[in-house]
């Protein structure tokens, strides 16, 4: 005999007519959920639609970025989506993982005795805090982070912010024996801007934001400063506001959902008390870095330029190595050092192709490398992983450019579709009546004008031709 469940062939949810308060998904086959309980469809069956104020709360098991996690939308319709998914880990082991979702704001302010910690959706990797359990205190964890020291403008505490690509906040305000010499590391009066569309952006240039990243986004409330620190504490979560539910927001926007104004933009916030401090960097210790570093990374573009990977790479590999040596062990940490690494990869895995004689093989050797290394021209952190990946797009377009008059059939149309695209993105970058934007355009209207049924490539092309 088999029983149906509330989802299976539509038995319950597709006829019933009522609305719900709350829906709970807490249904398990061993330790895993029934993969259909998680799908989008069955979010909004449950009441996750416009017009509906239910509330869904599911518990499953799994990593908080794996397969088994559901793609909660952010958008439907007209109508915004509030969610949050929190985790009893602390990085991406399998853990324990709770979501809560709604089509009306809602938020948490203050919740005791959980033993679980809000699940940012675009922490990067190599910025996630590492946290384990503190016996008998199940609403704290022992974390060791690093971030940004700032003082909140909101009543001057003096803060940790994470780097992170979202909106919102992600930060730790500090007490404990250690923030005495925590304080005195930060320079009196520093503004510690955001970088976004919210107001408190400001020039970032001066922080070491190009150091450990984070920023660039809607509503993104990350507070850069000119310095970095590492810490080791026990922290409790305070307070967790849906970015659309914050005080900073207008009350079109959030209506009469409860907010705190420590977290403006929403976010996440803790109360971390600071026992030892584990790392410092300023931004003059960074600049004395990059007088060591400019030349190899100078190296570096050079050699791409000239399709030399093997030497490209190996400059890049002794870039790494000074950082490692001067940064210690969390060097790796640092945005700068996750971007260049991503570059280096992928120049190592192209080193192969650009050996070729045919320019338009090694045109998409060039822009697979740049492609896949995942260096966004406008939220990256790191310069050089920029340059890096400038040279290999000015790479690709040479061959392309190339390409299209040795190449014939479809060899000719893919080249000149993706010459096509790279050179859209270029006019994102400068402005159009300028010397380049000009220069661009001109290009741009060429290809049209021979080919005007071109339609822009927005991937690197897969195949290879030649040797």
């Amino acid at each position: 005999m088999v029983l149906p469940d509330g989802l299976w062939d539509d038995f319950y949810l597709a006829r019933a007519r009522k609305m719900y308060d709350i829906v709970i998904v807490d249904a398990f086959n061993g330790k895993e959920p029934p993969r259909r309980f998680l799908t989008r469809d069955a979010l909004v069956k449950m009441g996750l639609r416009s017009g509906s104020a239910t509330l869904i709360a599911a518990r499953w098991r799994g990593s908080p970025h794996g397969s088994s996690s559901p793609a909660v939308p952010h958008l439907m319709g007209d109508t915004l989506i509030f969610s949050q998914l929190f985790g009893s880990g602390g990085g991406d082991e399998e853990q324990n993982l709770y979501l809560i979702a709604s089509a009306t704001p809602a938020n948490l302010i203050g919740p005791q005795g959980i033993a679980a910690w809000p699940i940012p959706g675009a922490l990067p990797e190599h910025a996630r805090p590492a946290a384990t359990a503190v016996p008998g205190s199940p609403a704290s964890r022992r974390v060791t982070l690093l971030g940004y020291l700032v003082r909140a403008r909101e009543d001057g505490a003096l803060c940790i912010d994470l780097p992170h690509y979202e909106m919102g906040a992600q930060r730790y305000r500090l007490s404990g024996p250690a923030v005495d010499a925590l304080t005195k590391l930060l320079p009196s009066g520093e503004a510690a801007p955001t970088d976004g569309d919210i107001g408190s952006d400001g020039d970032t240039k001066a922080t070491l934001r190009d150091l450990l990243g984070g920023g660039g986004f809607k509503r993104s409330d990350v507070r850069f400063s000119s310095v970095v620190v590492a810490v080791e504490g026990d922290a409790a979560l305070a307070a967790v506001v849906h970015p659309d539910a914050a005080s900073g927001v207008p009350k079109e926007i959030r209506g009469d959902a409860p907010t705190d104004p420590r977290l403006p933009f929403g976010g996440a916030l803790y109360d971390l008390v600071v026992d030892k401090v584990l790392f410092t960097f300023d931004r003059s210790a960074w600049s004395k870095q990059k007088t060591k570093l400019s030349p190899i990374a100078a190296r570096a573009v050079k050699a791409i330029g000239a399709h030399d990977f093997d030497a490209a790479g190996k400059s890049i590999v002794e870039y790494l190595a000074i950082l490692r040596r001067d940064l210690g062990p969390f060097a790796e940490q640092l945005a700068a050092f996750a971007e260049v690494s991503r570059v280096q990869r992928q120049i190592e895995r192209e080193s192969a192709a650009v050996r070729a004689e045919s320019a338009f093989v090694i045109a998409k050797a060039c822009d697979r490398a740049g492609h896949a290394a995942g260096i966004d021209r406008f939220t990256s952190a790191s310069e050089d992983a920029k340059a890096f990946v400038s040279a290999l797009r000015g790479c690709a377009r040479r061959g392309y450019r190339e390409a299209r008059q040795k190449e014939s059939g479809e060899g000719a149309r893919t080249a000149t579709a993706r010459l096509y695209a790279l050179l859209q993105d270029d006019m994102l970058e400068v402005q159009p009546n300028s010397v380049d934007g000009r220069r661009i355009e001109a290009e741009i209207a060429a290809i049209e004008k021979s080919v005007p049924e071109v339609q822009p490539l927005q991937e690197p092309p897969r195949e290879t031709l030649g040797p």
